[in-house]
């Protein structure tokens, strides 16, 4: 049974995966009793004739099985997700809001996994509980208002976004199309130098895009910087400060790597941490509102063309 691991990013947390939850569900009484009721399928009558502690499963019981010892609940469209026992479940809500997304995108990232009666409730109780999403999250969800022609293709068009936070200054690069999202620390500076190193790297493992939009930002639009995208084939779209949402899904990923960088940033800026890297891993496991998620569009490295 394949069981996604929910990465932990908080500094009391750990991460949850099918052994900790089969060592977690030995010594849960409840558990115990749903697994043995599971396999014998022999639930009572009626609800109120159940064991109370098994009430919340009782209008599943007909979708419930137990996979190697484990509880598992097929929600709609097939999808089997693993039921965590009462212990692990504050823990693994934590984890889900490791990349600092919001509500929504906990809740997708979820649906797709786990599953405990009352745990949409316990996700709202985790967001609510957060200072950071309350002072970074955006006031309303991003539409994804696309003025241009949409791309057709992962790492066809791409956007890179320089912010700085805390004295430090990084760069956000994502793909426009899929959302997938790269963050970059610069702790020598934003010369244009700097920036294409960075640049560079990102071509070599996804493939020169054919568009790159910047804000046209000094260090981006250097005489430096046009010969580096010469050289490479990139043509630059300048994004339009009266069209913030012009970028999609990319300008939703610069948003969320930035919350993830004000709220996961080790000694000095650094992004070289278990922390903002399991972070970014939960962002990246989140399924889009399409229903996948940045991780199906992963392609062999090389030219996008």
């Amino acid at each position: 049974m394949a069981v996604a691991v929910l990465a932990a990013v908080e500094h009391d947390s750990c991460v949850v995966d099918e052994a900790s939850v089969r060592h977690a569900a030995v010594s849960d009484t409840v558990y115990q009793l749903l697994m043995a009721r599971v396999l014998a399928g022999d639930w009572a009558n009626s609800k109120s004739q159940e064991v109370a502690c098994l009430w919340p499963f009782y209008g599943i019981r007909e979708r419930l099985a137990v996979v190697q010892d484990l509880v598992t609940y097929t929600f709609e469209k097939g999808n089997v997700r693993l039921v965590i026992p009462e212990p692990l479940r504050q823990q693994v809500a934590a984890n889900l809001h490791g990349g600092y997304q919001g509500l929504d995108p906990m809740q997708r990232r979820a649906r797709q996994t786990v599953y405990w009666p009352g745990l949409e409730g316990d996700l709202q109780y985790r967001r609510s509980l957060c200072e950071e999403c309350d002072v970074h999250a955006p006031s309303q969800a991003v539409e994804e208002l696309i003025i241009t022609p949409p791309p057709e293709y992962p790492s066809q068009m791409t956007v890179a976004d320089m912010f700085q936070h805390d004295g430090h200054m990084y760069m956000a690069y994502a793909d426009r199309l899929t959302g997938w999202l790269e963050l970059a620390h610069f702790p020598q500076g934003t010369s244009s130098s700097h920036i294409k190193i960075q640049l560079r790297r990102y071509f070599a493992r996804w493939g020169a895009p054919e568009q790159i939009s910047t804000d046209g930002g000094t260090n981006l639009a250097s005489e430096e910087m046009g010969e580096f995208f010469k050289l490479w084939g990139v043509s630059v779209r300048l994004s339009s400060a009266q069209y913030l949402q012009s970028n999609g899904r990319a300008e939703a990923a610069v948003k969320v790597g930035k919350r993830i960088i004000m709220a996961n940033t080790g000694s000095g800026g650094n992004l070289d941490t278990d922390k903002s890297s399991l972070a970014m891993l939960q962002y990246l496991n989140t399924p889009l509102r399409d229903g996948s998620s940045e991780m199906a569009y992963l392609r062999p490295t090389g030219t996008s063309r």
